[in-house]
């Protein structure tokens, strides 16, 4: 595909605000998907220099469906990590009381992972890796 074209494609799924700039097309937890691979890296490949091998690009925003140049930076796995530590969207580990509370409330008829992940701070695929056992969560 043409450059221009790809340009003019990859910006035509993007719906900028004041401050992030949104990705409106396809997604994968949160994140952007164009081409085969993360809409924030195309961009950040577009818009400031190409990423070396085995930098990753953060946001320094949180949005993981921003592509905002000026809210991108890059950063090794280290860092990255650090940084989603520092920002609180860490993963967080549950107790083995939290894990079983969550597995005894699934036999309800009112369960939803929504509920779960509300009432003890986690995603829902998390509850839902709980309940398969496919998870390092403490269970």
């Amino acid at each position: 595909m043409k450059e221009e074209t790809l340009k003019a494609r990859f910006w035509s799924k993007v719906e900028k605000t004041d401050t992030c700039w949104n990705w409106t097309g396809g997604k994968s937890h949160g994140y952007g998907s164009f081409c085969g691979g993360q809409a924030h890296r195309h961009s950040y490949e577009m818009n400031v220099e190409a990423i070396p091998e085995g930098m990753q690009v953060c946001h320094s925003c949180d949005n993981p469906g921003c592509v905002n140049p000026e809210h991108l930076f890059l950063g090794d796995n280290a860092e990255n990590v650090a940084d989603k530590v520092l920002k609180g969207r860490a993963i967080k580990t549950l107790s083995v009381k939290d894990c079983a509370a969550i597995k005894e409330a699934s036999e309800k008829p009112w369960f939803t992972p929504w509920w779960a992940a509300e009432k003890f701070g986690i995603s829902k695929h998390h509850v839902n890796a709980i309940l398969r056992g496919a998870t390092r969560t403490v269970c």
